[in-house]
């Protein structure tokens, strides 16, 4: 009887926890892309100029645009930094580049479907700010960028922050009723999935820290 109530002691304070920890899992770190993603994509048509992609992002207070052809497929990106590099530097007249000569070419594209985790691995593996999100058939859907990400690592932050406290007013009640110590295989178990957790968090910090990346 006694161990019944001990089982059941343990489960009433461990439930809450694994439930927060199911929740930060799947609704922050697996989720898909197209739970994350920004979908309003600034474009522009292939054979503007340079300064139309100017004003754009001037009026739109953004850091790049997609440029897509007529189908409204992206066939290129322009940022600040490709404005600098390869207008500015160079001394081209950008009303009368075209966005073409000066835009990153293939774009570099990602299913919506994916884990937010793959497009973190994208990133790294590319050194990108940013990615467009498409599907198989190049239709343009959205774009993920750090900012995307940032937001998400605050909000695992967030929820870690109440795991861990939770956790520990567990084991300190379970602990004062002496009902199980510390080294219980649900307190062990609870502190891998935790552990899992912060390395999730720390790729993704990683990932939207500033480096020399190309977009």
């Amino acid at each position: 009887m006694r161990t019944l109530l001990i089982s059941h002691s343990i489960r009433r304070f461990i439930k809450p926890i694994y439930i927060c920890w199911k929740i930060i899992m799947n609704g922050c770190m697996v989720s898909k892309i197209e739970d994350v993603m920004s979908r309003q994509v600034i474009t522009l048509k292939k054979g503007a100029n340079v300064m139309d992609a100017v004003r754009l992002m001037a009026d739109r207070a953004i850091s790049c645009v997609i440029i897509v052809d007529n189908a409204h497929k992206p066939v290129g990106i322009i940022t600040e930094r490709d404005m600098v590099k390869r207008v500015l530097n160079d001394a081209l007249d950008p009303e009368s580049t075209k966005i073409d000569d000066v835009m990153t070419s293939p774009v570099i594209t990602i299913p919506a479907d994916k884990r937010v985790t793959d497009a973190i691995n994208m990133m790294q593996k590319y050194r990108l700010r940013r990615v467009v999100v498409a599907t198989d058939k190049n239709k343009l859907l959205g774009i993920l960028t750090q900012s995307d990400l940032l937001v998400r690592v605050h909000k695992v932050q967030k929820e870690l922050g109440k795991m861990n406290e939770s956790l520990r007013n567990t084991i300190n009640s379970l602990n004062r009723y002496k009902k199980v110590t510390t080294s219980d295989a649900r307190i062990t178990s609870l502190k891998k999935k935790i552990h899992e957790l912060e390395k999730e968090l720390k790729k993704t910090r990683n990932a939207t820290q500033p480096r020399n990346r190309k977009l």
